[in-house]
Formats: structure tokens, sequence, C-alpha cells
């Protein structure tokens, strides 16, 4: 299997963006994949299939021709470096112009990923050995499967240069475009050098199991797999992460901090008590404490190689029972399953190449282009991603129970309970947030913003009272979400040669857990206590399901009479009416707010500070009955009861209300098709269809406006404004969004079978 394809994206993709589309920017993907497999009959009760594997895909990046103005050398645009050797790419730098009206956006050039390299091969070899001795059929078995990824991070090497406007900046005109043609840039950031690691990891599996059939009746599964699931590594050991039991309070890293200089605002140096550009506020002072505090590498002072310990063998016992008497079958069955953590999950293996000291972004601050190369830098609080090294495996319990049982006119019901419980999930907990209620003490409030006012309107900047001193708020992934789903299933399901066939598929499930951004991302934890401020329905949760399919075909007309010929025959007989019914529940969805002032809507960080007095978390909405209406009252205009909402509490500390307590609109479709066969011979013959999909143009709704804004006297102000708000027509609890393609869409087909 070879596939290979190339894409130009002249504006950009996740690894490259601008504005200007001066020349094309090819993506080109490859991927290729061979496999064997040789079956042995080793006797008349003994086989052997060996396989053997090797799949290689990789995406060399989104780089321009040799010819385009992206490069340097064509641009003529020859501004120097903090760190020349750093820059393979030798593209222009990435150019910031904030402070001009248009247009939207301030980034003219994002190549914050190339040159990008991203490669990953995989070999894999499986072997199955299986024994017949009378009633048992015995297998064993092992899995082997080692891998490289190869990918370079997202960072800007290239430089990226700041020309925005700055009242602070001596060298500011007050335009963008003008400083830049000054050379005068508020600021300038590098990354230090440039990476390209390779991450290597083995799974190692093997096991037994017997399927025994004890009687005519029942028979029963039983088994055992082993799995060894090791940490990836860099095979070049830049990965590092911060322990909080290796961080040293007494060897903490000095800030500037606001002072007042002949009634103007400037930067302290608290160690020495001189003064300095305003800029300096938040910046660490040199040679004050230890840069990269608790910061570790990975196989040094104890810290395990791909940063997670190995956790040994992982123990899988499998079980399942099937006992059938008459037209009923029961069947039983569960087993213990584990899965790598991959890259994703926590933050992507590239937040520990980039964590200091491999990487460090220089910055400068209101400079010359001409001053680069001999200009003094400044140490800002670093930006990191911390994982707990205990190195958990994700472990799923998966459980069922079912019955199947024959119904007169051949027709099958099956009503199963299904359920699986996840533990040891990656879960994305807060790192360095500011406590709540640290925007009110004494001793984070600005001297320089005037008399105290102790409600977070004049509190200092966070990095100068954040736990750890030298670092910015980030996540720190630990092991301790989880997740379960239960759920009630029925199907009924009706199949015969000719006439009607059809299937009923019902369920009523819940799927709880610790919600994640999107599906597949790892739980989000909270400051005090994740499972009771987090945990309730997951974002794709939905309670109920219906599906109805069916097929009938139509009685032949033209089987008597006079138009029992050929032309009634085909005009008349073949035909087919299928259908395809879903109906379900919506997912959910949260409600969240803010605050309007005289001046607009409060910044989410003042209303941080002023509510829960912690700049990085965010009060939820309060609820004050149930606001979810029942389905024959909502309406296009009001989905839910938006009477129910009222702002939090000062002194609140993010558990006003729960998780995903909103439910969205659900699907209603009905899909038709109307079929016509026309035989030219027994086997060749043709099908016409018509088929109308959402054929009732039933409305299909994705999102309503779950964001809402209070006034002072905490009323809902932005109501959609049919109902007397300020929000417009898609205002607060409006349906704002259809699914796509929730139109009626109708096709012509016609297929040939020979």
């Amino acid at each position: 299997i070879i596939s290979k394809s190339t894409q130009n994206n002249p504006y950009g993709r996740a690894d490259s963006g601008n504005l200007l589309g001066l020349s094309p920017l090819y993506a080109p993907t490859y991927g290729w994949a061979l496999n064997f497999d040789v079956a042995t009959i080793l006797s008349p009760t003994l086989t052997n299939d060996l396989l053997f594997g090797y799949a290689v895909n990789g995406i060399p990046g989104n780089a321009p021709p040799a010819n385009s103005p992206y490069y340097r050398a064509n641009s003529g645009i020859t501004i120097p470096l903090l760190y020349p050797n750093a820059d393979p790419s030798h593209l222009i730098p990435n150019f910031s112009f904030a402070g001009i009206p248009s247009p939207s956006g301030s980034q003219f050039t994002t190549f914050a990923g190339l040159p990008y390299a991203n490669r990953n091969p995989i070999w894999d070899v499986t072997d199955n050995l299986t024994k017949v001795s009378g009633a048992h059929t015995l297998k064993a078995g092992l899995f082997y499967e080692y891998a490289v990824k190869t990918e370079s991070p997202f960072k800007p090497i290239n430089s990226t240069i700041y020309f925005d406007t700055n009242s602070q900046n001596p060298g500011d005109t007050n335009w963008p475009f003008a400083n830049a043609l000054l050379g005068n840039f508020n600021k300038y950031v590098q990354p230090n050098t440039y990476l390209a690691p390779d991450y290597r990891y083995q799974n190692i599996e093997w096991y037994a199991q017997d399927t025994w059939k004890v009687s005519t009746h029942l028979t029963i599964n039983y088994g055992l797999r082993m799995s060894i699931v090791l940490p990836f590594v860099d095979d070049k050991r830049d990965m590092s992460d911060l322990l909080p039991s290796a961080y040293n309070p007494s060897q903490a890293v000095s800030y500037y901090v606001p002072t007042l200089v002949a009634g103007q605002r400037a930067a302290l140096n608290p160690l020495t008590g001189a003064t300095g550009n305003v800029a300096l506020i938040g910046d660490i002072v040199p040679n004050s404490g230890t840069l990269y505090n608790g910061i570790i590498q990975e196989g040094q002072n104890g810290m395990p190689l791909g940063l997670l310990k190995d956790r040994g063998i992982q123990w899988g016992p499998r079980f399942g029972l099937a006992y059938n008497w008459g037209k009923m079958v029961f069947r039983v069955g569960g087993g213990v399953f584990y899965d790598r953590v991959t890259t994703f999950e926590i933050g992507t293996t590239s937040n520990y190449v980039t964590n200091p000291p491999t990487l460090v972004q220089s910055q400068i601050l209101y400079g010359n282009l001409a001053t680069i190369p001999t200009a003094s830098t400044v140490n800002v609080p670093a930006t990191i991603t911390g994982l707990s090294p205990d190195g958990h495996v994700p472990t799923v319990y998966n459980y069922s129970a079912g019955i199947q049982r024959q119904l007169p006119f051949e027709t099958l019901l099956d009503v199963s309970y299904v359920g699986s419980e996840s533990r040891h999930l990656p879960e994305q907990d807060p790192f360095n947030y500011v406590p709540f209620g640290s925007a009110w003490l004494p001793q984070n409030q600005d001297p320089t913003l005037g008399a105290p006012q102790y409600n977070g309107n004049t509190t200092l900047p966070t990095q100068l009272y954040r736990p750890y001193a030298g670092y910015t708020s980030g996540s720190y992934y630990t092991f301790g979400s989880s997740s379960n789903y239960n759920a009630l299933q029925v199907a009924v399901n009706h199949r015969v040669g000719a006439g009607l066939t059809f299937g009923v598929s019902y369920s009523f499930a819940k799927a709880l857990g610790i919600p994640g951004p999107s599906l597949g991302t790892p739980g989000v934890g909270s400051i005090l206590n994740t499972r009771a401020f987090n945990y309730g329905p997951l974002g794709f949760d939905q309670r109920q399901t219906l599906v109805i399919n069916y097929i009938y075909s139509l009685p032949n007309v033209a089987r008597a009479g006079f138009i029992d010929n050929v032309v009634g025959r085909k005009v008349l007989n073949g035909w087919q009416i299928g259908g395809l019914i879903n109906m379900a529940a919506g997912t959910p969805v949260n409600a969240t707010y803010a605050s309007s002032g005289t001046s607009g809507n409060v910044a989410s960080a003042t209303l941080n500070r002023e509510i829960t007095g912690s700049e990085d978390v965010a009060p939820r909405v309060r609820l004050t009955c149930n606001p979810n209406l029942a389905m024959g009252t909502r309406n296009i205009n009001e989905f839910i009861n938006t009477s129910c909402f009222a702002p939090a509490n000062v002194g609140s500390v993010g558990d006003d209300s729960g998780i995903n307590v909103l439910h969205g609109p659900g699907t209603n479709q009905w899909d038709m098709a109307l079929y016509k066969r026309i035989p030219f011979t027994e086997r060749v013959y043709a099908q016409l269809r018509l088929e109308a999909f959402n054929a009732l143009n039933h409305p299909q709704f994705s999102s309503f406006n779950s964001t809402i804004t209070f006034n002072a006297a905490g009323q809902i102000i932005n109501l959609p404004s049919q109902l007397g708000g300020t929000g417009g027509r898609f205002g607060f609890g409006a349906l704002s969004a259809t699914r796509a393609n929730s139109n009626r869409i109708l096709q012509i087909a016609a297929k040939f079978y020979f």
C-alpha cells in the first residue's frame, strides 16, 4: 500500500501561516505499508500463523519553493539573528504589527514550525499458535512492536519581531509600520536552538487462552494477556521535567517589581535598589537565584528515560461465557485492557523537549534591529509542561451481559448491558496557578496603582506571586483521571429474503468522567479537588439514541391481467422503498459568563480576580433551577430556561455549578429512498435510486448561544433582541448554528450490476 500527496497551502497551516500569500507553501505527505503472513499447518490439530508488518508515514512540512521571497536571500531581508546557528530554514522573521486596524490579526508571517520534520516508521511481529484438543481450542501468541516518531516542535527559530505600538517604548512612533521602517521593535524573541528529536517506543505482549465447549449448551472462554508498555524515549535525551519535590524555595529567582520614579511607573531591582524601564516589571533579575529551579533532564538525578517509570508487566485477564437453550442465548464477558499513554494525551512529547534548559526563548525589549547581535537579553518566566513520573498505564475494565432471543416471524431480539471503567487516564492539572483569594492579599497589591482596593483591581502582575518563581502558569499531567460508560442496548432485527426487512436499535447510556476540552484529550483538573469539582457528563455523553432502518419490496403489480407484459413488468415491478431514521438526544454544554461595565465587557482576567481572587481560575455561573426545558416548550429563541442563571458570588472557588449540565440540540433525521430494479438478464440489471437525506427537511440545530453577559445588578442583558435583550438575533439561549449538510439533499443515481 503506497500513498503520496502534495498540498499547496499559500496561507499556511499548523506549522506556518501568513497573510501575504506571496508564494506557494508545499506540504507533501507520504505513507506506505508492507505485510507478510505465513500460515503453517504443523499437524491436523496444530497450526501457526506468523505476521510481519512495516509501515511508515511522514509529513516533510510546508516548504516554500527555492525562489520564494520568504527566504532571506531572495527577499533581501538581512535582519540579524540573535542565534544564527539555530535557524537552518533561512526564512524571513515572523513579523507582528499589533495596533493597525486591519487586516484581522497582527501576525503577518508565522513560520513557527519550519523546517518541519515528521516521520513515523513502525515494525511489528505477531505469532499465533492454535491447538485443538478434544473440547478445547487452545491459543497462545506474542506481539512485538517497535516504532520511532520524529517530530520537530512548533517554535519560531527564525525569530519573531514585534513592531507593536507601546507608549512605554522610547522608540515607538504610535504606528507599527513606521516602527518597522525605523527598525524600532517592541520585542524580539528567538529560541536558542532547533530541535528534531526521535522518540522511540516498544510494546511487548503475549497471551494464552482456551475456548472450552463444556457441552452442547455451554461454551467458556478464558485467558490471560500480559503487556509491557514501555515509555517513549527521546534518543537525543533532550526531554526535561519539573519535579515539585526538586524545587528549592531558598534558591528562587527574584523579579523586577513596580515602583514610582518622579511620579512615573518604573521597574525596581529589589536586590540592589536600582530602577529600570517599566517593561522589565515581572522579568527575572539577573544573577538572582537558580534559573530553572526544579527542572531535571531525563536520565539524570533519578529521572527515568522518557520521564515515565516503567510499570513492568500489566496483567489482563479475560473471561466469556455463552449458554444456549432452545431459541435463547445468554452471554456474559469481561476483561482488562491496557493502552499506552499517547503523546497527544500528555501535551505532546514536543512539550518536554521544549522545556528548559534544552530550549530557551531569549527576549530583547525596546531595541533596534541594528543592535540585535550586541543587545542584552532578559530572562522571562519560563513556560513549562510538567509530567508525573509515576507513569501509570491507562487501564480499561470492560464487561457485558446480554440475551438474544429468536421471536416469531424470523425476528431476533437482543437485550444487553454494556459497561466499562477507565482508570489511570491522563489528567491535565493546573501548574503554578495563583491561589484563590491571592489577588486580595495586602502583600500582592501594586503600590503604583494608588490606594490598594483589595478587590483584584490593584493587584500585582501574577508572576510576582505565583508559588513557583521563575515559571508562568501551565499544565502538569498526572494519571488520576477516570471515566465510566454504562448502557442498556436493545435491538430488534427482522431479516427475510423478500418483503419487509427492518432493524430497530435503542440505547440508554451514560458516559461520566472528568471532561477534557474535546474527545480524546485528557481530563482537566482543579486546584482543589478535581473529582469533586469536575466529574460529570463527558462531552460525547448522549443519553438516548434510536435508529430504525427498513427496506420494503413492493408487490409486483404486473403479474396478471392485461398489464402482465414486457412493458408492464419493466415499469411496474421491481420497486423498493427504504430508509434510515436517526433520533438522538443532544450532547452536554457548559454555560460561561462575563460581566458588563460602563466601558464594555470586563476582561476575563479582571472578572477572575474580582470573583475568585485567582486570575487563573474563572467562576462558574450559578444555577437557581433546572435550565433544561422540556422538549415541547423549547423554541428557536429560547432553547433553555434563561431565568435559571445567576453570577457567582465573591469568594467562588469555581464550583458554583456542575460540569456539562446543559443539554444541546439533538438530531431527528429521516432519510428515505426509492429504488427501481430494471433486469436485463438473470444476473445483469440496473438500479435507479432516488434518495432524500433529511427528507422531512427537519431543522438539525447543532448548538445554542451558551455565553451570558450579566450587568452590575446580576441581570442577563444579552438575551436575543427579539426577546428584548441586547444580544442580537442569536443572543443567549437562542439556537445559533445548524449541523453540516442538515438541509434536505436529493440525489438521483443509477447502478449497474453484472
